[in-house]
This record gives structure tokens, sequence and C-alpha cells, in this order.
């Protein structure tokens, strides 16, 4: 998907909650 992975326990949490928000409000209008 070409997002960045960072490097870290605390950041790779961080990054996956983001990123889980932004694909349910995209997947909201793609799907």
């Amino acid at each position: 998907l070409g997002l960045p992975i960072p490097i870290g326990p605390q950041q790779g949490t961080i990054a996956v909650e983001r990123f889980h928000i932004d694909f349910q409000a995209e997947g909201q209008h793609a799907f």
C-alpha cells in the first residue's frame, strides 16, 4: 500500500490506529 512502517511498538500501534481510522473513513466512501 506504500505506507511508511514505523519502527517500535508504540509508534507501530499509533500508526495502525491512525491507519484504521483513515481506512474506515475512506472505506465508507469507497465501499
